[in-house]
C-alpha cells in the first residue's frame, strides 16, 4: 500500500512551515521583513513631491493649451486632414484582407 505523503516529502523537500522556526531563525526572519519595509519607506522619502494645487494648475494649463480632437464641442470641428483619429478614406470603395 502506497504511503499518503505530499509531494514535497517524496522529492526529497520540506516547506519552511513544516518544521517549527527557532527564536532566532524567526528573528531573523523579523528582522528581513523591517529592513525590507525600511527600505520601501526610505525610496518612499526620495521620491519629489508636487503640492496638489501645482498639479492642479499643471493640468488645467495643459487641458486648456492642448487640443484635444476627441472633443469637438470644446474646440470645434477640425479639419479632416489635420484629424489623426479620422478614418483614411481609399480610392475604392472596399478593402479585401
Amino acid at each position: 500500500m502506497a504511503e499518503c505523503r505530499p509531494a514535497a516529502y517524496l522529492n526529497g523537500t520540506r516547506q519552511k512551515r513544516d518544521v517549527p522556526l527557532s527564536r532566532e531563525a524567526r528573528a531573523q526572519l523579523q528582522l528581513k521583513r523591517i529592513e525590507k519595509i525600511n527600505l520601501r519607506q526610505q525610496e518612499e522619502l526620495g521620491r519629489e513631491r508636487v503640492p496638489v494645487s501645482v498639479a492642479a494648475m499643471s493640468i488645467v494649463k495643459y487641458c486648456s493649451e492642448t487640443k484635444d480632437y476627441m472633443v469637438p464641442s470644446a474646440w470645434g470641428r477640425i479639419p479632416r486632414d489635420e484629424d489623426p483619429y479620422a478614418t483614411k478614406q481609399s480610392n475604392g470603395c472596399c478593402t479585401a484582407m
